[in-house]
């Protein structure tokens, strides 16, 4: 069985929402620039039009510049979440620690990260604490 951490899930969701407000933003931005520029270029037509038809003492009204949209917001980093492999424990077993040996005993769940550092908790620790990768997409 292989599990996330809730807290390292929560943050990778934050981040994800985050970029997704932040694409509306842009989204909205681009709009309001874009009406700004059709807008200053209709203006700009009729002014034309209005000079092309009686050129008089003024000079040819200057073409507006469109104003340049933002860039994009950059998506966050590909979820570094680390996979803590479970097992359960049938008997007694010793567990190193980074503070020594260990005594495990049923019923507990080792759970063992991509760091090779492993550790143990009881089924409620483990239900409360990290999720099944099965159930959530990355």
């Amino acid at each position: 069985m292989s599990y996330y951490a809730n807290l390292a899930l929560a943050g990778w969701e934050s981040q994800q929402a985050n970029y997704q407000k932040a694409l509306e933003l842009h989204a909205s931005q681009v709009a309001m620039i874009e009406g700004s520029n059709a807008a200053a270029q209709a203006a700009w037509e009729e002014a034309h039009a209005a000079w092309e038809a009686d050129p008089g003492e003024l000079p040819e009204p200057p073409q507006p510049p469109p104003q340049p949209t933002p860039a994009p917001p950059e998506p966050p980093d590909a979820a570094v979440v680390t996979v803590y492999e479970a097992r359960e424990v049938t008997g007694p077993e010793e567990l190193e620690t980074a503070t020594g040996t260990a005594l495990i005993l049923p019923p507990r769940f080792v759970l063992t990260g991509d760091d090779g550092v492993s550790f143990a908790l009881s089924e409620q620790e483990l239900s409360a604490g990290f999720v099944d990768t099965t159930t959530v997409a990355l």
